[in-house]
């Protein structure tokens, strides 16, 4: 049975270890990322927005954006009545189910990226305000674009993305993959890959774990986090058409499969 290690936050594992057991796989979970809630003065302006009708559109980004969303609410019930004057978007559908678990309807991209969702509603948000809630480390070309669109964008981080706390953990990962021990990795965000690297560095084992790295399957979901892959010398990275950890896993069945 192949050792498929995963890099998500805590938030995550359950779902996806219960995917790669599906799959066959041996689940390896080491978060190489740690979220933290801000509900700032940024965050507040956000909601008040929405309570005084400013807003016309409200974008959340993942299934944690959604949880951090609401968990900075004093009355969420008395809010979800004012998001209904709103046109909520989501990107993904699990961030869509988030929502929807919360009583809130939502719309979705064909393309579950930021990409996606600009170039299919760009021709229609000239002079509209659009409220973004979702991490530190978003991809700025959702404002961009929608900003290049003609709308007035609040890009709000409703939560951080940062180093996990412990790090032994992931020291411990990079052992065993420089052991052998693992067949694959997969990494979910850009910063799941740099923090991974990071400790790789401190522990000056990274070019030795990138040369491993290439000897083993890695995989990634979206272009950013293969293309930062890459940029670290990780050369053949597997990632799905579609933006979802369960497209991933699929994507490197078919590739193992295709080699062995």
């Amino acid at each position: 049975m192949k050792v498929f290690a995963i890099t998500r936050p805590k938030q995550s594992i359950k779902k996806s270890k219960k995917i790669l057991k599906q799959n066959g796989y041996k689940p390896k979970a080491v978060p190489t990322i740690q979220l933290y809630p801000e509900h700032n003065k940024e965050y507040q302006k956000l909601i008040k927005n929405i309570k005084n009708g400013k807003t016309d559109i409200l974008i959340l980004t993942s299934q944690n954006g959604v949880k951090y969303f609401f968990k900075g609410l004093k009355n969420p019930e008395k809010f979800k009545q004012k998001l209904k004057n709103v046109i909520v978007y989501s990107i993904g559908p699990k961030t869509q189910k988030a929502l929807k678990k919360q009583g809130v309807e939502s719309k979705i991209p064909r393309k579950y990226s930021s990409e996606g969702l600009v170039n299919q509603i760009k021709e229609e948000v000239d002079g509209m305000h659009i409220e973004i809630a979702r991490s530190n480390k978003g991809s700025p070309a959702l404002s961009q674009g929608l900003e290049n669109a003609g709308a007035t964008v609040h890009d709000v981080s409703i939560y951080s993305v940062g180093m996990p706390q412990d790090i032994e953990p992931i020291k411990q990962l990079i052992k065993e993959i420089n052991r052998d021990k693992i067949d694959i990795i997969g990494f979910t965000s850009q910063m799941t890959v740099k923090n991974y690297m990071q400790v790789s560095k401190q522990m000056d084992k990274h070019r030795i774990t990138v040369e491993n790295m290439n000897n083993m399957y890695v995989a990634a979901i979206g272009e950013p986090t293969k293309n930062i892959l890459n940029e670290y010398g990780v050369r053949d990275v597997i990632s799905p058409k579609d933006y979802l950890f369960k497209e991933m896993v699929q994507e490197v069945n078919k590739t193992i499969e295709a080699k062995e």
